[in-house]
């Protein structure tokens, strides 16, 4: 099953997978106009969608060139289920706001706060107002094996493990040869003698 939804309004799918233990990729856009994607935390507050980096990242001095921004949030129990949320920052916060922020995201990621150590400059959140949603979720049905973006059934594993295994032959090859049997030379009918034929090089 898949949707598309336009406006700011938070997705019923982003708000589940936004609100759980699932990773997101983060893409913005560099100085030279490439796309830059990362593995990012994300949290939901209320109706607020933010992520939480450091102000020295080269993300987040991205997104104050450009605050376009695109979140793309997975089902970490189900990786064909994701929701796609392109949007826009509204706004970035500092201080001990952020740093609140950032522990109670690793909580959620990591069970216990976020170590201090690991803080190079300044955590800050950065709040993202979502344009269009898209959600995506693969449904279960029988297929063909080697078909592209469809769950293999139980079938196609079995045929995969088989794979290698002593009296396996993959489609297409060719089987091995069969030992050659002796046989009898065939007695000639009776009667005059045939002259015998020789090769010629010539």
């Amino acid at each position: 099953m898949s949707d598309t939804q336009d406006g700011p309004e938070i997705h019923p799918t982003t708000r589940e997978l936004a609100s759980g233990r699932n990773f997101a990729v983060i893409s913005t856009l560099l100085p030279s106009g490439r796309i830059q994607s990362q593995y990012i935390w994300v949290g939901l507050d209320g109706d607020r969608l933010y992520v939480n980096t450091e102000t020295h990242r080269r993300k987040f001095q991205n997104l104050e060139q450009d605050a376009r921004v695109t979140l793309a949030i997975r089902d970490e129990q189900d990786p064909y289920r994701y929701a796609e949320v392109r949007g826009h920052v509204v706004g970035t916060e500092t201080g001990q706001a952020a740093r609140d922020q950032i522990d109670e995201l690793s909580q959620k990621y990591e069970g216990h706060p976020y170590p201090p150590e690991q803080i190079k400059t300044e955590r800050v959140t950065v709040w993202i107002e979502p344009e269009r949603q898209t959600i995506s979720a693969a449904e279960i049905r029988p297929h063909r094996a080697g078909r592209r973006g469809v769950r293999p059934t139980e079938r196609d594993l079995d045929l995969s493990a088989a794979v290698g295994k002593p009296g396996h032959r993959r489609l297409g090859s060719c089987p091995p040869p069969s030992p050659r049997r002796s046989r009898a030379p065939a007695r000639a009918p009776p009667g005059p003698t045939a002259p015998t034929a020789r090769c010629s090089a010539g």
